[in-house]
């Protein structure tokens, strides 16, 4: 039974994540941490453009027609966190603990507080910006009336899941699209407060650090890759993308009709190479 509360894990995911997918991780992490076979983590993350429809969720609190968004590349969920519509994109930081809430007085309540300190905390100390939990219905952190941290959850038998999405270096126009969580209220980010772009690795890196510290914990970073396994999934080389080659140690295999003749026929048969099979990231460049 894993249970330590010593160590928050981290894991930063690389590039922008699909919803859906980071969706279908979080289902199986949660899955497994309520049978006690991993501990707490966090997943740090980008999506690239979507909406999001909470609970309490009204339609209406989107203004932009759903094709039009789908034919800008922006998809629509439903998902079964708190809350109304909101918006993910690239610039923001997504936080999405996969935490044990039950060992937390007030659970849920104090579990939300811990998450707005940390960023109260980080945005007070880091960058001299006064910062609020909001009250009642008005829930994540709040700077002069504008939210910059939202936070919806899901709980299943004591374990967290969805998170909080905090506003960095953000396209706000994207939030003209919506009624951000049913509030009719302004959204602001942390580059528009200091008025100067932001360097998103360095408040990835202080994010986990300071909801660390806000629960308690050390804060312990994993790989993409171990999290990946722990829910029993795994990601081709190309998605890892930093296992080819280098170009300028690559050599280009010598293909001639033989070998196109062959690749064929395999095809046919519905057959593999050995290096297929391994997912070799370096198929064509073989020395």
């Amino acid at each position: 039974m894993c249970d330590n509360a010593a160590v928050l894990q981290i894991c930063h995911l690389n590039g922008l994540t699909d919803y859906k997918k980071a969706l279908m991780l979080q289902e199986k992490l949660q899955e497994r941490r309520i049978k006690g076979e991993i501990d707490d983590l966090l997943l740090i993350l980008e999506h690239p453009p979507v909406l999001t429809l909470g609970t309490r969720g009204d339609k209406t609190h989107i203004y932009v027609p759903e094709n039009e968004l789908e034919a800008s590349g922006v998809t629509i969920h439903t998902v079964g966190r708190g809350g109304d519509v909101t918006y993910h994109g690239p610039g923001q930081i997504v936080g999405y603990p996969i935490m044990n809430v039950a060992r937390y007085p007030g659970r849920i309540r104090s579990f939300v507080a811990a998450i707005e300190k940390a960023i109260i905390d980080l945005l007070s100390e880091q960058y001299a910006i006064k910062a609020e939990a909001g009250s009642g219905k008005l829930t994540g952190v709040w700077v002069d009336q504008a939210k910059i941290c939202a936070i919806g959850l899901s709980i299943r038998q004591g374990v967290s899941m969805h998170g909080f999405a905090f506003n960095v270096s953000t396209d706000l126009r994207h939030f003209d699209w919506i009624n951000p969580c049913g509030l009719s209220l302004p959204v602001t980010s942390l580059s528009r407060l200091l008025d100067r772009p932001q360097d998103l690795e360095t408040v990835r890196e202080l994010t986990g650090q300071y909801l660390a510290r806000s629960f308690g914990r050390t804060p312990v970073t994993i790989a993409e890759e171990t999290v990946r396994q722990m829910a029993g999934q795994s990601q081709s080389p190309q998605e890892r993308g930093y296992l080819r080659k280098p170009e300028w140690l690559r050599v280009k295999a010598n293909v001639g009709s033989r070998n196109t003749a062959v690749m064929a026929m395999l095809r046919r048969l519905n057959l593999h190479t050995v290096c297929e099979e391994a997912l070799c990231p370096n198929c064509g460049s073989c020395f």
